[in-house]
């Protein structure tokens, strides 16, 4: 009896050994988040940063492409909307400040002359006090490239590679991300709140440590001579009257006092009040972005949305106005 117990045993060791390895293999291949990149297929899940390793090499390509930081609220500005080769790094990176330098900090003499413009998104959620994810890593490394991604092997990413199979295969895949980066949606879809208060507070975000990061983003950037634009995309008033008033003045000292001004986009009367507009409280459709870009490529008709230390608090003043309308509107 014990020594067929102990048979038992090892058979189901190796039973679970197998089907690690099994999982390991399926997500290798699969590659669920972009992380190994054997095979180009369309990347179904956007919020892994060791996509970052893939970037990379991209950049390691001949040819001169602008570069898009950011989150989702910026994922899908493309070459079609920015007129040039981008490469957006909105769904990899992920705009955090500290990742943002900490990936180009990482850069080489070659990339860096194979960017062209930089587009920085000045994200309402990503200015917290919480650290960077990218504090130590080697980009360069393709042992380290591979060594993450076996790392990062757990239960939901299995799942995640395997409803990547099924979405390539068979076609079902209401947004995916493409070889440039670019979140690429199949479609419009009437909005419908996204729980976004439950998940970020009511407080736009702000901290010493992520303005100190932004600092040296625009002094690594400016050290290379890339020309950069600093935004923000345009917001619900669905947002924009359950936050906070109180964070507001604070987050846009925080990034002003780090880069000087930015394209100020995030409260647009004519376009904020359009519920049909956005998908949820912060997201919205792909033709907002596009007019958002085209402000952006544009430094006359930008020139209104443009704040600096010295203008910032009338832009201030306006949303405090708009939200004292809405508490009073109940």
């Amino acid at each position: 009896m014990p020594r067929h117990r102990a048979a038992l045993a090892w058979a189901a060791f190796f039973l679970v050994l197998a089907a690690v390895g099994a999982c390991g293999l399926l997500d290798v291949v699969v590659d669920p988040y972009g992380e190994v990149g054997l095979f180009h297929t369309r990347n179904l899940y956007l919020d892994h940063f060791s996509g970052a390793y893939a970037a990379y090499a991209r950049l390691e390509r001949p040819g001169t492409q602008d570069l898009v930081f950011g989150s989702s609220l910026s994922g899908t500005i493309g070459p079609e909307q920015l007129k040039a080769p981008v490469l957006n790094l909105s769904s990899t990176v992920y705009g955090k400040p500290e990742n943002i330098r900490d990936f180009l900090a990482g850069l080489d003499a070659a990339q860096w002359s194979h960017i062209g413009r930089v587009y920085c998104l000045a994200d309402i959620r990503l200015m917290d006090g919480q650290p960077g994810d990218y504090q130590g890593r080697d980009f360069h490394s393709q042992w380290r490239r591979w060594l993450e991604a076996v790392r990062n092997i757990n239960g939901t990413k299995v799942f995640r590679a395997l409803d990547k199979l099924r979405a390539n295969l068979g076609g079902d895949m209401p947004a995916y991300v493409d070889g440039d980066g670019v979140l690429r949606r199949t479609g419009p879809r009437p909005f419908k709140t996204d729980n976004y208060f439950e998940s970020y507070g009511r407080d736009l975000n702000y901290s010493q440590r992520q303005g100190d990061a932004l600092r040296q983003v625009d002094q690594l950037l400016r050290a290379h001579q890339k020309p950069v634009t600093y935004f923000c995309t345009v917001l619900s008033d669905y947002f924009w009257c359950r936050m906070n008033p109180a964070s507001i003045e604070p987050h846009y000292r925080c990034i002003l006092d780090a880069v000087g001004s930015m394209v100020c986009l995030d409260y647009v009367p004519a376009y904020s009040s359009r519920m049909d507009l956005f998908r949820d409280e912060v997201h919205h459709e792909d033709s907002l972005t596009d007019w958002e870009c085209s402000i952006l490529l544009d430094p006359r008709a930008a020139r209104p949305y443009v704040i600096t230390p010295s203008n910032y608090r009338s832009h201030v003043a306006a949303l405090l106005a708009h939200i004292r309308r809405c508490h009073v509107a109940g």
